[in-house]
């Protein structure tokens, strides 16, 4: 997965860039992902080696003006000052006229916002980051190399201030603890980020199993505060990429159906000693997935103890004879904008293992296919889950049609599953008897 792919930008892009372990390589790597023209610019100061990585490199507001329309590639616009190899950024004003002009032009604008010196760890200093408030997304990048070195000059920029917003003591081994918490921190990796701006973060350099597999630790802590959190080998090489992009990934629990065919509400039976609805609900919450919208008719929203389950969004379906389609609605747009994906959960199932879910969303992290299903030999299975490029056509669905009907529409990513136990629904007592057996 690219860089661009797993910031999902489709369209003139305005991000800024800051952190340390490879945020000038992540910004000229997203340069050349997106659709040019591309401007790159900075707020504080950019190497002026680092002016190499454009086709064109104009010093001056004034002078980039003048030189006419971009007609293609990424064009690096800095200021005239040169002190020490680095060149400086353009003021205030001039930052906000070239976001007007790009803007205007459909250009996407790149902004690195803050200063590193090269090492893989970093907090920010007293005046930075210098992040314009028109920003639409900030990507804060950490490297994992960092892990387990001292916390001193040598692999930390400004170390001391490290060490305060993490508690760790001078020259102790930077853990994912401590990073995690600098991340957090309203000093730390969230400081200046203008409110309601897309929040990023990119754990770089998870050039190993174990980096990759500390990555994956630290991205649970880490969703609560940031919108994504990405995983990533970037360095310069070009096949090196975007490892993994976790998001938050919503449960749908679908359980507003008359249980017809049982003829007795399902709420009433039991498997493994919970009702069918809160082995749902309990699978949703071991696999990770928030929020958890459980869509109910009123038989089985008596079934749910919200004394064990406070978390958990309620939604009555007073229309569910109308079909399927109006659960799904109805659960599609009860999510956070920031929703990555959804995974459809049915009340008859639940057999269904917490396993299953996350091997479907860890799938999702690396791939961001729009459909994602279980395939136990030649069949799909439930549950499936649904990245939210395809929510605008789950809520135009009508009548009793589910997600499947989409399958005709967009490529289906499969996660093999050896348990055939998964295919079996209860709409039956006979179904019920051998959904037992499996107690």
């Amino acid at each position: 997965m690219n860089l661009r792919r797993a910031l999902r930008l489709d369209r003139p892009a305005c991000v800024a860039i800051v952190g340390a372990g490879g945020k000038t390589s992540a910004m000229f790597r997203l340069a050349r992902e997106l659709p040019p023209p591309v401007i790159v610019t900075t707020t504080t100061h950019i190497g002026v080696w680092q002016t190499q990585e454009g086709d064109r490199w104009v010093q001056g507001l004034d002078a980039f003006a003048e030189s006419g329309a971009v007609e293609h590639g990424v064009t690096i616009v800095t200021g005239r000052e040169i002190k020490n190899e680095r060149v400086n950024g353009l003021a205030a004003d001039e930052l906000d006229h070239l976001h007007a002009l790009a803007k205007e032009k459909g250009w996407s604008l790149l902004i690195e916002a803050d200063g590193s010196k090269g090492l893989p760890l970093k907090a920010p200093g007293e005046t930075e980051p210098v992040i314009p408030a028109w920003a639409e997304t900030v990507v804060v990048v950490a490297g994992l190399t960092g892990l387990g070195k001292p916390c001193n000059n040598a692999y930390i920029h400004r170390p001391e201030i490290f060490s305060e917003l993490s508690g760790l003591p001078p020259n102790e081994p930077v853990g994912e603890e401590a990073l995690v918490k600098v991340l957090l921190h309203p000093s730390g990796g969230l400081k200046g980020i203008p409110q309601n701006t897309r929040r990023v973060v990119l754990l770089n350099q998870a050039n190993d199993p174990s980096l990759m597999a500390a990555a994956s630790r630290m991205s649970e802590p880490l969703l609560g505060s940031y919108d994504v959190v990405m995983t990533g080998g970037l360095k310069n090489k070009i096949e090196e990429e975007i490892l993994a992009a976790r998001e938050p990934i919503a449960a749908v629990i679908l359980a507003a159906g008359g249980s017809t065919r049982l003829g007795t509400p399902k709420s009433e039976l039991l498997f493994h000693g919970k009702n069918f609805l809160e082995n749902v609900i309990q699978c949703g919450f071991d696999a990770g997935l928030k929020p958890v919208v459980v869509v109910t008719n009123n038989a089985y929203s008596q079934s749910i103890n919200q004394n064990q389950y406070p978390n958990i969004i309620l939604l009555n379906n007073p229309i569910r004879q109308s079909g399927q389609s109006t659960s799904i609605r109805l659960g599609i747009q009860s999510l956070p904008q920031n929703i990555g994906g959804a995974v459809f959960l049915l009340c008859d199932q639940p057999q269904i293992p917490a396993q299953l879910v996350h091997n479907l969303v860890e799938r999702h992290a690396r791939m961001h296919a729009p459909v994602i299903a279980p395939r136990v030999g030649d069949k799909c299975a439930n549950p499936i889950l649904f990245d939210r490029c395809t929510f605008a056509d789950l809520l135009a669905l009508e009548g009793d049609t589910g997600g499947r009907s989409l399958f005709s529409k967009y490529p289906i990513e499969t996660v093999p599953w050896s348990d055939g136990n998964i295919l079996l629904d209860v709409d039956t007592f006979e179904d019920f008897d051998r959904l037992r057996k499996l107690e």
